[in-house]
């Protein structure tokens, strides 16, 4: 791996940042977190509850998300407690560090405020789990309208610690469940700013 990927990798060890493992045979990820970094894989919190256990397993690819870096290979590895991700230069598919990301935990308190796209009035307050120059994702404990991909959010406050730090709109690019690192279901929604 490269020098640039593994200080990526040291930085989120050393954040405790948590970081996204899919597959391709289900439709959600879990968080986990960087247990240690070695030349050529990566040894990872296995968060994966035992109902997901056998799918997860049977899948033919598998995605890593740390930061802005996101690996995929077809073959993961258990040492019978963690799960061992190989990182290869040719595992990397995608990598938008033309813009830091930053993660946050819930004891940081960055949230934002999303005003309701249907009445205009009522404002939505969600914990926000990264964002960027370009955009943010926020966790919810439901899936609604409001969150599906396409939806337009006309004001979003992102506010640190109770004030406010930037006023915007965007539009939902994503969603997708997410089994946070306490293994609850949530969804994770993902904002582009306009």
């Amino acid at each position: 791996m490269d020098k640039k990927t593994k200080k990526v990798f040291q930085q989120a060890m050393q954040d405790r940042t948590p970081i996204y493992l899919s597959a391709d045979a289900l439709d959600i990820s879990f968080q986990t977190k960087i247990i240690k970094i070695a030349d050529n894989h990566l040894v990872l919190k296995n968060t994966i509850t035992p109902e997901y256990i056998k799918t997860f397993m049977s899948s033919t690819h598998y995605f890593f998300q740390v930061s802005m870096l996101r690996h995929q290979c077809d073959k993961i590895k258990s040492d019978g407690a963690h799960i061992i991700y190989p990182i290869s230069e040719q595992s990397l598919i995608k990598d938008e560090r033309q813009s830091e990301r930053f993660s946050f935990t819930a004891a940081e308190n960055v949230v934002c405020e999303i005003l309701n796209p249907y009445d205009q009035v009522t404002r939505i307050t969600k914990q926000i789990l990264d964002m960027s120059a370009y955009g943010l994702s926020f966790q919810t404990t439901y899936a609604s309208n409001l969150i599906q991909a396409g939806a337009h959010l006309d004001e979003i406050r992102v506010m640190i610690d109770g004030e406010p730090y930037k006023i915007t709109s965007g539009e939902i690019v994503y969603q997708r469940k997410l089994m946070n690192l306490r293994g609850q279901i949530r969804i994770q929604a993902g904002v582009k700013f306009e």
